[in-house]
């Protein structure tokens, strides 16, 4: 049976990680590559001149091209249930597979825990990271508002201290696990690096959302976009501290 991950093959000529094989594993990895996948409201009229993923009443996926629009990959036989298009988040970048450029070491200006969702957040000078995120706070407990056992890229988020000082938002506002400074976060997507003695690989940007203006003030949303940081996954567990080294590779 053809299935979402190959079509995703298939139109992109990259193969996803075979360990992910739910929609929303997938999408996670897409995001890392500046995609996401949009369902149109009636994918039975739906129609595109490019390719799309036609998702089957027999639960098998197929790739979908041109108007009127046919198989060009699969060959399920059941009625289409669900189209999903993959699109591009920032429309000037394009999709790429993560940057490898070379990379100056960064430094940890400021970790940020909150003891609840949505609670107020405080600055720690310290802390211990494990594989769900940092020991006290809402997500290493699971119980963020964006938790999820499946999901990847939510067990740190980091911002640097430069994009808060070009937007005029604090650490605090911008919720974040860990302020840096001195790297170009966005060329760690898809790579993996060190804070201190935690190894982790980054995901996917951390893009800001309605929910995060809400906790905070007017305007910050449209201040954050692709300003946001990175949403990052945790390989080794230990400790972090306020000054700590960020070093790719």
């Amino acid at each position: 049976m053809t299935t979402l991950a190959s079509c995703i093959r298939e139109i992109l000529g990259v193969d996803p990680p075979a360990e992910l094989t739910s929609e929303r594993q997938l999408d996670g990895w897409l995001k890392g590559r500046n995609l996401g996948l949009v369902r149109p409201a009636d994918p039975a009229l739906f129609e595109w001149p490019g390719h799309w993923i036609a998702q089957l009443s027999d639960g098998e996926h197929v790739v979908m091209f041109g108007v009127p629009s046919g198989p060009v990959f699969g060959s399920g036989a059941g009625k289409i249930s669900e189209a999903l298009v993959l699109c591009p988040l920032d429309l000037q970048r394009g999709w790429s597979d993560p940057y490898r450029a070379e990379l100056a070491i960064g430094r940890v200006e400021a970790i940020v825990v909150a003891d609840e969702r949505e609670a107020a957040v405080r600055l720690v000078e310290h802390a211990t990271v494990t594989a769900d995120g940092i020991t006290g706070d809402r997500y290493g407990r699971g119980e963020g508002t964006f938790s999820s056992p499946e999901a990847s890229g939510v067990a740190l988020t980091i911002v640097s201290a430069e994009a808060l000082a070009a937007t005029g938002v604090t650490a605090q506002e911008a919720r974040r696990s860990i302020v840096t400074s001195g790297i170009e976060l966005e060329g760690l997507i898809g790579r993996e690096f060190a804070i201190g003695q935690v190894r982790c690989r980054a995901v996917r940007l951390a893009e800001p959302c309605a929910h995060l203006q809400r906790l905070g003030r007017p305007g910050m949303l449209r201040s954050l976009v692709h300003r946001g940081g990175i949403r990052v996954d945790v390989l080794t567990p230990g400790a972090i501290a306020v000054g700590d080294p960020v070093t790719p590779g």
